[in-house]
């Protein structure tokens, strides 16, 4: 099956001569992303705004699949005029949203596709729709196989940040500034202030302990010997329990222990509240790329969990100047106990 859908999405190929891009006469962009994890959201965020920031007139469009958190980010991000989101187990759903782009577009064409997909290989519906899209310029990364991208980004080991810098050059878009966007929601930042406020929380650390995969979750028991290294390490500091709605039971199980000056804020209801436990907290300890992402867009200490093929890849790895713990062959099998948390 696999071979057959590459094979009908090269029929569906089309050759787009390469062209000099005039950014001034851009009038529309589409962001097309299947799947956009937070981590991956937050690395490529400046992409958005420098484009918005240096052509404020452009109409920026984002069409992606839902995701934990994801429509909540896009709403906030100011430089996005429209959100095309829907479900991405729901075909009929994907299907009609692609028609109401088609007959959008039927009135004012789409410049720029922006594709910011990382597989190298695209599905025959993708195909289809760049087709129907017809846009001047589609844009890529690792897209060597295809000629419907005149615009490629060559696939190499580098952090994301600067593989979509060099897809920004294609586009005669220079000089740019890579620092990440995080949204902060005022409700969310005073709620956490109040939270801080009452727990007399001045110095301290935020720590997660679950990755979006069960590899990447460590165990309470591991947990718990964390917490209590992180209390020897750094004892001045109070410690938060960052949320995890699918690990709630588990992160109760890890309160019941009752380690002194460990918190846990009860009333996350988005990923906001998260950001702001961040944007308040010294160090961040966490598996998860999504946290780990924010945390160096808000320019903290990090103690962060790699697995070692992902460190081989660099796309998403956090700048070297931040603690990094590898795993081989699972988080769990780390020796907690025998661990440097210092940074």
């Amino acid at each position: 099956m696999k071979k057959f859908k590459f094979f009908l999405s090269k029929c569906l190929d089309m050759k787009k001569s390469d062209i000099d891009v005039d950014m001034k006469k851009v009038k529309k962009i589409l962001f097309y992303k299947i799947e956009w994890k937070i981590g991956e959201y937050i690395t490529s965020s400046f992409v958005i705004r420098e484009i918005k920031k240096k052509y404020p007139n452009i109409q920026i469009d984002v069409f992606v699949g839902k995701s934990g958190g994801m429509e909540e980010l896009l709403k906030s991000n100011k430089y996005i005029d429209n959100i095309f989101i829907y479900d991405r187990k729901k075909k009929l759903e994907e299907i009609k949203m692609k028609r109401k782009i088609l007959k959008n577009s039927k009135k004012e064409k789409y410049d720029i596709f922006f594709d910011f997909s990382e597989e190298t290989e695209i599905k025959p519906r993708q195909m289809w729709f760049m087709r129907k899209i017809n846009a001047d310029v589609n844009v890529g990364y690792g897209k060597n196989l295809y000629k419907i991208y005149n615009k490629n980004v060559d696939k190499k080991r580098e952090r994301m940040d600067n593989i979509w810098e060099k897809a920004l050059e294609k586009l005669n878009i220079k000089n740019i500034n890579k620092s990440y966007d995080v949204p902060l929601k005022d409700e969310a930042e005073k709620n956490i202030e109040k939270y801080f406020l009452e727990n007399h929380i001045n110095e301290s650390i935020a720590v997660n302990f679950f990755g979006s995969i069960n590899k990447r979750k460590i165990s309470i028991e591991n947990a718990i010997i964390l917490l209590n290294s992180l209390r020897k390490q750094y004892p001045e500091y109070k410690i938060n329990i960052l949320d995890s709605p699918a690990d709630r039971k588990k992160i109760f199980e890890i309160l019941k222990k009752n380690i002194e000056n460990v918190y846990y804020y009860e009333n996350t209801s988005s990923i906001f509240d998260a950001i702001s436990i961040i944007k308040n907290s010294k160090i961040i300890v966490s598996p998860d790329t999504s946290i780990i992402h924010i945390a160096e867009g808000l320019d903290k200490k990090i103690i962060a969990f790699y697995e070692k093929r992902e460190i081989e890849k660099e796309r998403y790895v956090i700048n070297k100047k931040n603690k990094i713990i590898i795993y081989k062959d699972g988080i769990n099998n780390l020796d907690y106990n025998s661990l440097d948390y210092s940074i």
